[in-house]
């Protein structure tokens, strides 16, 4: 691969409801599945994040978060990975199942701002 993005990168920001407060073994378990999602085509690692709370389910919406990398090139066929809307749609609707959470949102590029302030869960592209 000489061009375009070598590597997609998305967060996963857990709910406190849905990690079972502070649970990391929880979060690690989440993480784990969602990136089995692309793992039979390409290379993906992750790296869990644990944001301090002053209260630990209520001081904070989310306590969790985990930063996916996925080399964008197929080990299988070396197709590239598309990443269009309709893919990304179809793992939101796996990430909601393997969470159990259906408030899911995704936020693209721009869309993130700041930060995820007020929001209970988010795919971040």
């Amino acid at each position: 691969k000489t061009s375009g993005n070598p590597a997609f990168h998305f967060i996963v920001v857990y709910s406190a409801r849905s990690t079972w407060g502070d649970n990391y073994e929880r979060a690690e378990s989440m993480s784990r599945s969602i990136a089995s999602y692309f793992s039979d085509k390409y290379q993906i690692v992750y790296a869990i994040h644990r944001k301090p709370c002053s209260k630990i389910y209520g001081g904070c919406s989310s306590v969790y978060h985990a930063h996916f990398v996925m080399n964008s090139v197929s080990y299988i066929d070396g197709t590239m990975f598309s990443g269009n809307r309709s893919e990304l749609y179809a793992f939101l609707d796996y990430i909601k199942q393997v969470t159990g959470d259906k408030s899911w949102v995704t936020q693209y590029g721009s869309e993130k701002g700041n930060g995820c302030q007020g929001v209970s869960d988010v795919m971040a592209v």
